[in-house]
């Protein structure tokens, strides 16, 4: 089955179906690169929820100071004027609000940054530490037991400051690098370039 960016989010978010799960899950166990990728999406779903439930929480306290500033003002007696608690009332349940607010601001950010992610990109591996071998068999996925065969696909596919390894050997493939990477070649010598 043809997994998409849709079918993974629908699986992250709890939405998918039977069988749909059953694929995933499969092509998880299959590919270690998916199952890297799907989850660095679970753990985002999971820092959400906690920045929901620590938003709940805070409002939540928030409304009960609220309430029981309501309570003390409705028990006790009409008190005289006094400047110090008519500005403690006045201020006390609006720091709370204002933490709450606080809250939500922060879950909303962190909401903009996940939906930011560009979702024609989803199904791309961005990794850290990417292999490449000029004489590898078939194009892999970048790890060191499927290798890339193109230095221009695992350049496109490290992450920003991430490291690119090197199998010994040639390529005459031009290839342009467009953010900073550390290039590596541990085994042996390597030729870029014509040879």
């Amino acid at each position: 089955m043809n997994i998409d960016s849709n079918d993974i989010i629908e699986y992250v978010l709890g939405h998918a179906g039977p069988e749909l799960r059953r694929d995933i899950e499969s092509r998880a166990s299959a590919d270690p690169a998916f199952a890297a990728e799907l989850a660095q999406w679970q753990s985002l779903r999971h820092v959400l929820a906690a920045e929901r439930r620590l938003a709940n929480q805070i409002t939540d306290s928030a409304t009960a100071r609220v309430a029981e500033s309501i309570r003390r003002m409705e028990r006790a007696p009409e008190p005289k004027f006094s400047l110090r608690q008519w500005w403690w009332e006045l201020t006390h349940p609006a720091m709370a609000l204002t933490a709450a607010a606080c809250a939500l601001l922060i879950i909303g950010v962190a909401w903009m940054a996940v939906n930011s992610v560009n979702r024609a990109e989803f199904g791309k591996a961005i990794a850290s530490s990417i292999y490449v071998d000029f004489s590898a068999s078939h194009e892999g996925q970048g790890t060191a037991n499927q290798p890339f065969r193109s230095l221009d696909k695992g350049a496109s596919s490290v992450a920003a400051g991430g490291t690119l390894n090197l199998k010994p050997g040639a390529t005459a493939d031009p290839v342009r690098i467009s953010k900073p990477m550390r290039l590596t070649a541990p085994e042996g010598p390597v030729r870029i370039g014509k040879i």
